[in-house]
C-alpha cells in the first residue's frame, strides 16, 4: 500500500509539474503547483512542508466537542476540575516527550 501511495504521489506531483512548465510558468511556480496539488490529494508534499487540511465536517465536528467539554466543565466541581487540569497538563508532556524521540 506504501509503494502504491508513493506512486500516486509522484504521478500526481509530475502530471501537475509537467502541466505547470506547458502554461510557460517557472521553475520555482511550478515546484510550488505541483506540491499544491500533492497537499489538495491529501498526500505528502516534495519539499517537506507540512499541512494540515481540514474539511468543513471535522470544523463542525470540532466545534461540537468544544462546547461538550464547556458543558461538563461547567457542571463540575473544584476537585474535578483540578483533576483534569493535572490529566491535561500530564497529556501535553507526554505529546512533548513524543515529539522529542521523533
Amino acid at each position: 500500500m506504501q509503494d502504491q501511495a508513493e506512486v500516486r504521489q509522484a504521478r500526481i506531483y509530475f502530471e501537475a509539474l509537467e502541466k505547470a512548465v506547458e502554461e510557460n510558468r517557472t521553475q520555482e511556480q511550478a515546484r510550488t503547483l505541483a506540491n499544491n496539488a500533492l497537499s489538495r490529494a491529501g498526500l505528502a508534499r516534495m519539499d517537506g512542508e507540512k499541512t494540515i487540511a481540514i474539511s468543513k465536517r471535522d470544523r463542525e465536528l470540532r466545534a461540537i466537542e468544544a462546547d461538550l467539554d464547556a458543558a461538563l466543565r461547567k457542571n463540575m466541581t473544584a476537585d474535578e476540575l483540578e483533576q483534569l487540569a493535572i490529566l491535561d497538563e500530564h497529556e501535553r508532556n507526554l505529546k512533548k516527550l513524543m515529539t522529542r524521540k521523533k
